[in-house]
């Protein structure tokens, strides 16, 4: 990582998985969507374990636009050397993924991990009736209804990420506590400021 530069954020990506259904491709982004959450003085770098050509050419494209820094770590396989990709994800400041393996890897390892997920009523097993996922508490959900597009929630990355571009790196990696609404406020969920877990036990679902 140190052969990439100067010092910058290390900003780890990825936009979505190999697997593909109407359900999951809600969850997924574009290159080009991803590309605006990022601005000069990041260094992001490529962890999407499939990408093509086409989409690293679009970032490039975007990354020269926007000022920042785009690297794809050379010589190794982001699909298969799971050893190396999570090394990687320890060695980011903070990981920006849907919630595909990726994101599990990085909040194994304790590194920050910002998940766009569609729905906050849509929620997976993992979270257990939650807002968040309480195992990982390096893990923060970024959150859109499933029709919208993921303008807005980019606009809320993009401001996440510029709030800590130049502040010492305990500051984001502390974690905050957040209440978990009753059932009547399931759709309601308070947009947590920081890493979240739970207080209170695990809210109801029905």
């Amino acid at each position: 990582m140190d052969s990439f530069g100067e010092k910058k954020l290390r900003i780890g990506i990825c936009w979505r998985s190999s697997v593909h259904n109407r359900a999951r491709d809600y969850q997924y982004l574009e290159p080009d969507e991803i590309s605006q959450c990022f601005g000069p003085g990041f260094l992001v770098v490529n962890l999407q374990y499939d990408h093509t050509r086409e989409e690293t050419d679009l970032l490039g494209e975007a990354s020269r636009e926007r000022g920042y820094q785009l690297v794809t770590p050379p010589d190794i396989d982001l699909r298969n050397d799971l050893d190396d990709l999570t090394a990687l994800c320890a060695e980011c400041d903070i990981v920006v993924t849907p919630l595909i393996s990726t994101a599990f890897m990085a909040g194994a390892v304790g590194t920050p991990t910002w998940v766009f997920r569609s729905s906050d009523s849509g929620l997976i097993w993992q979270q257990l009736g939650a807002p968040f996922v309480p195992w990982f508490p390096s893990m923060r959900m970024f959150f859109r209804f499933p029709t919208d597009p993921w303008l807005l929630t980019i606009e809320k990355m993009r401001q996440a990420l510029d709030e800590v571009a130049h502040v010492d790196q305990a500051c984001f990696r502390t974690i905050e506590q957040v209440n978990i609404p009753d059932s009547s406020h399931q759709n309601r969920y308070p947009e947590p400021k920081g890493l979240a877990l739970p207080t209170e036990g695990i809210g109801s679902t029905d």
